[in-house]
């Protein structure tokens, strides 16, 4: 059985290996929370140049929402409009980490 400090070690370099992935692709996470105590719950924000997509995921319920801002001149994302919710069944391996970087080479083509 995987020791407690390993899972959430594994759970931290996940997220860190999405955003340098997100990077390569000129996609900034410029935020990134993570709780892996609260059942792995998380949020991303990625930009690219004037918006902004932010995943929510709810490690508890296992459903991820993502929401797209514009972003202003001189101005943080504050316009969130609901773009979909999307529910992941963890037994059979559903990915939502997998699914944001998916997402975000469909919103933001090379």
């Amino acid at each position: 059985m995987e020791r407690a400090s390993q899972s959430a070690a594994d759970f931290a370099r996940r997220l860190a290996d999405l955003a340098a992935e997100l990077a390569k692709r000129d996609i900034v996470v410029g935020t990134l929370h993570a709780d892996w105590s609260e059942f792995g719950s998380w949020t991303v924000i990625a930009h690219k140049h004037h918006e902004a997509v932010r995943f929510l995921w709810d490690g508890r319920d296992g459903y991820l929402t993502v929401e797209g801002s514009p972003v202003r001149n001189h101005s943080a994302p504050n316009e969130w409009r609901e773009e979909c919710v999307k529910g992941f069944d963890r037994v059979s391996g559903d990915d939502p980490v997998g699914f944001v970087a998916e997402y975000l080479q469909k919103r933001f083509p090379v």
